[in-house]
């Protein structure tokens, strides 16, 4: 809907639909590409997070005693 306010001057001036529509599946297309690729690596962070904190021993578990 706020994408349709934000072409409103565009389709008074006589914009047609077709350019709109490609315009707004564009940014959608763009946002959701980008939200995917910042998924992505936020989850291979956090494995790559996870592994490295199980590799540590931990301090104070002294097992050589």
């Amino acid at each position: 809907m706020l994408l349709l306010f934000v072409f409103k001057k565009q389709l008074q001036a006589g914009a047609n639909w077709d350019s709109v529509i490609g315009i707004s599946i564009g940014i959608l297309l763009a946002g959701s590409i980008l939200l995917i690729a910042g998924l992505v690596i936020s989850r291979v962070r956090q494995a790559r997070r996870f592994k490295r904190a199980h590799a540590r021993p931990r301090r104070g578990h002294s097992t050589s005693k």
